[in-house]
């Protein structure tokens, strides 16, 4: 029954956007319902289908609002879509046992566009930078890059400095767990003119 009224739904919004001009101003829009509704029909069904379905308009709708100028001018949409496409790669990744690296990578190029230019007191940005700790976290122990280890350190950082984790983290990593924050240190508020330094 949930299936059936989700292809409905699905079936009303392809008609609306097949009527829908490309270039109109709220085309990325339902746009992105027809990808939110696939990914969401993928958590039911399991239908790798649907996963791929909802990757391509994900990558389609991006594309759409970059050339619209959301970026710019309706940033809270553009978050959004940012958002909702990260999720969909990093769902097809798990979904192909870990093995689709690449999906991992756009899924973690999608979460630092995010948290770059998401205001750092939005929920697009708290969101953003959990979803990018956590894919980060999933790269280093398929690579072992310390790079990925050492940018989710930061995040965590940031994250236990806005007060929502505990004072002590840890990461898990292939054979061993390594305590990630030292509960003495102290670190700049300003996190963004850090850059890629390492904390003290």
């Amino acid at each position: 029954m949930i299936e059936e009224t989700a292809a409905i739904q699905q079936e009303k919004l392809g008609s609306l956007l097949r009527r829908l001009p490309p270039n109109a101003p709220d085309h990325p829009v339902y746009l992105d319902k027809l990808s939110n509704m696939r990914a969401a029909e993928f958590k039911i069904t399991k239908s790798a289908t649907a996963l791929d379905q909802a990757v391509e308009l994900g990558l389609k709708v991006k594309n759409e609002a970059l050339s619209m100028g959301f970026s710019d001018h309706k940033k809270d949409i553009y978050f959004d879509i940012l958002n909702n496409l990260g999720c969909s790669l990093s769902s097809r990744f798990h979904f192909h046992d870990l093995h689709r690296h690449e999906d991992l990578d756009d899924a973690i190029s999608t979460g630092r566009e995010l948290i770059t230019t998401a205001p750092e007191n939005s929920r697009f940005y708290a969101i953003g930078l959990n979803n990018l700790t956590d894919r980060l976290q999933h790269r280093y122990k398929l690579r072992h890059d310390v790079a990925d280890l050492e940018e989710a350190l930061r995040h965590l950082m940031i994250t236990n400095e806005q007060g929502n984790l505990p004072t002590v983290i840890r990461l898990t990593v292939p054979a061993c767990n390594i305590p990630l924050i030292n509960s003495n240190a102290t670190y700049p508020r300003n996190r963004r003119a850090q850059g890629k330094k390492k904390p003290h």
